[in-house]
């Protein structure tokens, strides 16, 4: 809590402030609060210097104009399988680097994302094994003196 703005954004629909971000990210029950594991992801993601500002993670300022950002989806774990059916054990299609994906469908049971390479292959991956430029992501600022989270949002 030392580390947000006093107006940290919380949400694009004017939620902002430290107890906002409390309940939004459900602080009085830790176990219920994924924070934590989206903090240790942001940060392992990079960051970009834009505006003055460091925005986390990178890749969401790198997002081409055209691409959907429903429907885009980045590999965030070299070596990934793109495998050939939505199970562990089928055939690798491909190994997966910071490659750029297209969501195509997600399965009934949500374990599985059916998707397509930039050359046309298809296959399915895991959801831990991508990350959607929507997803949560965080804004650090400088702010007399001394760096501040000034957004931790998901959404657009």
């Amino acid at each position: 809590m030392a580390l947000l703005s006093d107006d940290v954004m919380v949400d694009f629909g004017g939620g902002s402030g430290k107890a906002a971000f409390a309940k939004a990210w459900k602080l009085d029950r830790p176990h219920e609060s994924g924070l934590w594991d989206e903090v240790k992801t942001i940060l392992r993601l990079g960051c970009v210097h834009e505006n003055g500002g460091w925005l986390m993670p990178s890749f969401g300022s790198q997002l081409e104009v055209q691409l959907d950002p429903m429907t885009t989806l980045f590999a965030i774990r070299p070596g990934s399988a793109l495998r050939s059916q939505p199970r562990a054990d089928a055939p690798v299609v491909a190994r997966l680097d910071w490659d750029v994906l297209t969501l195509k469908e997600v399965s009934g049971d949500d374990r599985w994302l059916r998707v397509s390479l930039h050359d046309g292959r298809e296959g399915y991956v895991g959801p831990a094994e991508v990350r959607r430029p929507l997803d949560p992501r965080m804004t650090v600022d400088r702010i007399n003196g001394r760096l501040r989270i000034t957004a931790f949002v998901a959404g657009d």
